[in-house]
């Protein structure tokens, strides 16, 4: 099954959320665990009567001999625990008291402590050196799973260590009001952790994750000491939220789970393997006892021994089969987790190339190589109007020739659906200097934050103005977050490419950035329905003409076909070849950029007044001098004003005449042309260096 069923099914789904549930548990006792652990050393070193500063280093676990005394049994007259632990060093001759009378109360009090009868510390996770001087290393005695004895604190504890100590440490259920037995809470969370992270297919139905929400929102809403905490209070919002069926799975999310799944499933491992070493262990002490007593009770012994190592053999091969099944787990989660790892790679990858080099502007449209300046800092809304969506315009009054009312996007979220369909093909149209770039690399610019929670600060000049016209469409994290990929493709620079050419133009211009050049492939056949594609300057793309097209696809329309559930945004002029036949059967949304809305213009100047440091100038000072000139409906083209404040800002006078205002952009933008295409041939551009300029042009120095 591929990946894109997986993830779309909601099992799938409930599996990673299951993980996440887990992991906010953690997070919201984490701090409570490491307090109630160290108060429980201070009340044993208390009672141990410890002096501060006076550690022990001469102790042994397996030759210290506890305070309780060995007893003979009645029945075969050898000395047993009283405590009946099968190995206890008090049955040991040789085991010696501690020097410093601290070890052998500690372990007292370790076993005196215990839950499970008889008690069954292990030992395995503890240095009885450190006991003094840490408290992990007494809490991780109640650890059952192997494999915690370089584990130094509570930030190297996982959660299943963490519920055990919970649930075997006697002095621990103090803190809870509810009461710690075989079907209590904390050891269903235990057997539901398990459940999840020990999944063969990762996959849980509704009831189970259900089950496991609940059951950790019941543990932290304890109203003995977990409700008052903070950490406790914001774990379960986010456990809350983990119910809303629009909850967004992001491939950090997928990421954690798995790795979590993985180390518990090798941690369950060890722990068959340790089982499997101590059932071997005690089959070998068992023959070699039953065999020195062969000769007292023969047909007794023999009975025995048949018996005890049937079952004991049928307990191994359980484990062994059972430690085989993790392995093919293991091995498949393995997979899982390279895939993922590969798309965060690539992910992270993007966003480094793109906040670098894809979100910066330049605050003079005539000077793009002064790129120093996030969008975000001068970036305003523009209109965007639906054009055609394939569904009635809504009309005005009784005439049905009337002017149809406009409907504007203000979300994100209203470019790829609406109620009764879902957008993936949506081409956004718009005369020059309407905003097409600037609005793609705000959409870059704010994919990189919700997928890396990155950001920059404010400038002060957005600060100062009204932020209630902002519109959301530049903040509209929420959306982006639901698409692991944004893949934006410069179709200026792609017009070699002429066979599926999204596809294979994100291939080209992603290949340094992934060491696997299956994975983009692998990501569009797998999961195309989290991925954006953002392609920018279809008037500008030449496709090659020899190439086959595919009778479905219009000449100039790049062909998405391997793109499949993909989210496709094309920007271009209304005049480019592939827009004018554009068959409706070829787009979901067509949408017209129109500028900034009138009441925009305000910050659009301010901002932009700002970046150029130009204090002592002021909206209404620029403004004047515009409306002296009688230039009209700037706010259509951004870049126009743009133009005019750079100019504006550079001493030009923008109100002597709207030729002589124009003649000034016009002689600019001359000077800046080898510039602009620094990579094609400049040699027809350097031969009309000498051409002589119209009259009205020489008059006006380079700017």
């Amino acid at each position: 099954m591929s990946h894109q069923s997986e993830i779309e099914k909601t099992k799938y789904r409930n599996w990673v959320k299951g993980g996440l549930a887990l992991k906010y548990f953690r997070e919201g006792i984490k701090g409570f665990a490491d307090k109630i652990v160290k108060q429980e050393h201070q009340r044993i070193l208390s009672v141990a009567g410890h002096t501060t500063g006076l550690p022990c280093n001469q102790c042994c676990i397996k030759t210290l001999r506890p305070i309780h005394r060995c007893i003979k049994d009645q029945s075969s007259g050898r000395p047993s625990c009283p405590l009946v632990q099968t190995h206890c060093s008090c049955m040991n001759s040789k085991a010696k008291p501690c020097p410093n009378k601290i070890c052998d109360i500690v372990l007292e009090e370790v076993l005196n402590n215990h839950a499970s009868t008889p008690p069954q510390p292990n030992w395995r996770n503890t240095d009885i050196q450190k006991w003094v001087v840490s408290p992990w290393e007494i809490a991780k005695c109640f650890i059952q799973a192997p494999g915690y004895l370089s584990k130094t604190g509570i930030a190297d504890v996982d959660l299943s260590g963490l519920l055990h100590i919970f649930i075997n440490n006697f002095s621990f259920h103090t803190h809870f009001s509810c009461s710690v037995t075989s079907t209590d809470r904390l050891k269903k969370a235990l057997q539901i952790r398990n459940d999840i992270f020990h999944s063969p297919n990762m996959e849980i139905d509704d009831t189970e994750l259900n089950t496991c929400i609940d059951n950790v929102l019941d543990i932290l809403r304890d109203d003995k000491e977990l409700t008052s905490l903070d950490e406790v209070k914001e774990a379960v919002s986010n456990l809350k939220e983990l119910k809303n069926k629009g909850f967004i799975i992001t491939t950090h999310n997928e990421s954690e789970v798995c790795r979590a799944s993985i180390a518990s499933i090798i941690q369950h491992t060890d722990e068959l393997k340790d089982n499997i070493e101590k059932i071997t262990e005690s089959v070998r002490a068992n023959v070699l006892e039953d065999s020195r007593n062969y000769c007292k009770v023969l047909k007794q012994r023999v009975e025995r021994l048949e018996t005890n190592v049937a079952s004991m053999q049928e307990r191994l091969s359980n484990l062994e089969r059972k430690k085989e099944e993790m392995d093919a787990i293991r091995c498949k989660q393995t997979q899982h987790l390279k895939y993922i790892q590969a798309k965060e790679e690539l992910q992270q990858n993007l966003v480094k190339l793109y906040q670098r080099y894809y979100v910066k502007v330049s605050v003079s449209p005539l000077k793009l190589q002064d790129d120093d300046i996030n969008v975000q800092e001068i970036y305003v809304t523009p209109q965007v109007v639906v054009e055609c969506d394939g569904l009635p315009r809504v009309e005005k009054g009784k005439d049905m020739s009337s002017h149809t009312e406009k409907r504007f996007i203000n979300h994100y979220q209203e470019l790829f659906c609406n109620d009764k369909r879902t957008y993936r093909r949506i081409y956004i149209l718009g005369d020059v200097g309407t905003g097409k770039s600037s609005f793609c690399k705000m959409m870059i610019e704010t994919w990189c934050k919700a997928v890396s929670s990155c950001s920059i600060d404010t400038s002060n000049a957005r600060k100062e103005v009204n932020k209630s016209l902002y519109d959301p469409l530049t903040n509209d994290e929420d959306q982006m977050r639901k698409f692991d990929f944004l893949f934006f493709i410069p179709l200026r620079r792609m017009s070699y490419f002429g066979s599926d050419v999204t596809v294979e133009m994100i291939k080209e211009l992603t290949k340094d950035l992934t060491p696997r050049k299956d994975l983009i492939d692998s990501i569009f056949e797998q999961e195309s329905g989290r991925c954006l594609i953002l392609a920018d300057g279809l008037d500008e793309w030449k496709p090659p003409k020899q190439c086959f097209l595919a009778p479905h696809v219009s000449y100039g329309i790049p062909n998405g076909d391997k793109a499949k559930e993909a989210s496709t945004i094309i920007l271009s002029r209304p005049s480019a070849k592939g827009i004018i036949n554009l068959k409706t059967s070829e787009f979901d949304l067509k949408l017209e950029l129109q500028g900034i809305s009138k009441e925009s213009i305000k910050i659009f100047v301010g901002v932009y007044l700002h970046k150029n440091r130009k204090a002592n100038v002021s909206y209404k000072d620029f403004m004047d001098a515009t409306n002296a000139n009688q230039i009209k409906d700037v706010e259509k083209s951004p870049l126009l004003l743009q133009q005019l404040l750079w100019l504006y800002c550079k001493g030009v006078h923008v109100d002597k005449s709207i030729c002589d205002t124009y003649c000034q952009i016009l002689n600019a933008m001359l000077g800046w042309t080898e510039c602009k295409y620094e990579y094609e041939d400049l040699d027809e551009i350097k031969s009309t260096k000498k051409v002589r300029l119209p009259g009205r042009l020489a008059e006006f120095p380079q700017i």
